[in-house]
């Protein structure tokens, strides 16, 4: 990281509050003679003018001087014809003939702190930069120093670009499309295109556009994952590649990453970058690169609304789908929920016979999401008696099969006991009954196995009393709100969920 200080006078950001204080002497004499009294100067009391984007900001510095030094700076939000006071905090680029000039030849994530005349400018090009502008003056200026403002004063951090000028074969990454496949998985190519933009933006300057398989080729294309019509990747199959492996080929102007999956992907696209790194004047030649990574397998094991119904777009719109998201490409989340299924192993409709079921296993998951027991409460089943005694007993067999099971298939295995939302209104199912029965029987019974098992919870129960909002037919969520359900579930684990640095060990 650069940063440059240009002038930086004593006096200029000492930002302390003056007090005046006068003295009277008399001499024995009882002649009384006046004495100069010295009186520190009145604080300066700026206005804080902000282009309309920054008004956060512009409270933050005000809300920060106030606290340094109690005094009060008005803030006034810009509009074209607004002159000016003579002592402003300038916030965002106006049209003032001054911030203009301030920002010409600026980079989008530069930014410029600068004194003219008696107004201090924060500038950039970029929006998110002038408010990184603010920050860095209230934690490193004000907080740090107290406030006065004054003297001249100009500083310039010129952000450093670690992959500046990366190419491949001579072509800059920047005159790149990225050209994404489709995929029904939980981690999907579009997300790792536009997580590889933005770290292009970020690292290389380079603003780079991302399309679906089905554009028309270009010249110049970055392929991520197996798009149908590329000839680069025509003979590859996700299948040809074990779970945590990728594959780079760069040929030209063309190149393609591909994987058994969009977060093996992902890590192929960090790969990618690696080895513009390391290539001579960052220009990547012609080249194929296999490699491995380190993911951790998350199994979200449930009923539908792991399964994602009530969504219209369940292959998106789904809890496995959206946790994917907040975990990151470097744990891989699958989603083995199926429709209406119960814990109960002897049930007719029992997870444990179902496809789902035996999948989750062949998958060799590193964590196990255990949602169920709401199917196992439903009272339009009637064999579903929980007035047998016996029911509470397999009710637990079965969920200790279940363990077992998993840690068959891997020993080391992290499996979290989930805790079943309630029931609300609703004229499809019978709620009440419904809601009744988890209270009295899958949710005591779920933690009394989590304690049995030194099991971590992911209470859904609790949470769910306080958003019944997300559950818009009284039992499922509903497209979007499943974000709402899968944050639940995120905040539920993530101090405790296994890392891909524990697998390393």
């Amino acid at each position: 990281m650069k940063r440059y200080i240009c002038a930086l006078l004593s006096v200029i950001i000492t930002f302390s509050l003056f007090s005046c204080e006068k003295n009277t002497i008399t001499d024995t004499s009882s002649e009384e003679e006046s004495r100069e009294v010295s009186e520190e100067p009145e604080p300066v009391i700026y206005t804080i003018v902000y282009f309309h984007t920054y008004a956060d900001e512009a409270q933050a510095l005000a809300d920060a001087v106030r606290e340094a030094s109690g005094l009060e700076f008005p803030i006034v939000k810009y509009s074209n014809g607004y002159t000016l006071p003579d002592n402003s905090i300038v916030i965002g680029k106006i049209n003032d003939g001054i911030a203009e000039t301030l920002t010409e030849g600026m980079n989008r994530r530069d930014f410029m702190i600068k004194s003219v005349g008696g107004s201090l400018y924060f500038c950039s090009n970029g929006k998110d930069t002038v408010k990184t502008a603010v920050e860095y003056f209230i934690d490193n200026l004000i907080t740090a120093r107290g406030v006065e403002l004054g003297g001249d004063f100009s500083y310039h951090f010129d952000y450093p670009y670690p992959l500046e000028g990366a190419a491949i074969n001579g072509v800059f990454i920047g005159d790149f499309n990225i050209i994404y496949a489709s995929t029904e998985n939980e981690a999907k190519y579009s997300d790792v295109a536009s997580l590889f933009k933005g770290y292009l933006d970020e690292n290389a300057d380079a603003v780079i556009s991302s399309y679906p398989e089905n554009t028309a080729q270009g010249e110049n294309e970055i392929i991520i994952g197996l798009a149908d019509g590329r000839e680069l990747v025509g003979n590859y199959r996700e299948r040809d590649f074990a779970f945590n492996a990728y594959k780079i080929i760069i040929s030209g102007t063309k190149v393609a990453v591909v994987g058994n999956n969009a977060c093996a992907v992902y890590n192929g696209c960090m790969a990618l970058m690696d080895y513009i790194a390391s290539s001579d004047g960052r220009n990547a030649t012609d080249t194929e690169i296999d490699g491995t990574c380190t993911l951790v397998k998350v199994a979200c094991v449930g009923d539908s609304i792991t399964k994602g119904a009530n969504s219209a777009y369940p292959n998106i719109q789904n809890y496995p789908a959206y946790l994917q998201q907040m975990l990151g490409y470097n744990y891989y989340v699958k989603n083995f929920g199926i429709d209406g299924y119960s814990l109960i192993n002897t049930d007719y409709y029992a997870y444990n016979k179902t496809a789902e079921y035996t999948a989750s296993k062949a998958f060799k998951p590193d964590v196990v999401l255990f949602i169920l027991g709401t199917n196992d409460c439903n009272p339009g089943q009637e064999y579903k008696d929980w007035t047998n005694p016996e029911r509470e007993v397999k009710y637990k067999e079965s969920a200790k099969l279940f363990f077992d099971s998993y840690y068959v298939v891997n020993e080391n295995a992290q499996i979290f006991m989930g805790i079943p939302s309630t029931l609300f209104y609703s004229t499809i199912w019978p709620w009440e009954e419904w809601a009744a029965r988890i209270v009295a029987h899958a949710m005591p019974l779920n933690l009394e196995i989590a304690e049995e098992n030194s099991l971590p919870i992911i209470d859904m129960y609790t949470w769910s009393l306080e958003n019944s909002s997300v559950f818009t037919d009284g039992l499922h969520p509903c497209d979007a709100s499943y974000k709402r359900y899968a944050q639940r579930v995120y905040n539920e684990i993530i101090e405790t969920i296994i890392s891909p640095e524990d697998l390393e060990q």
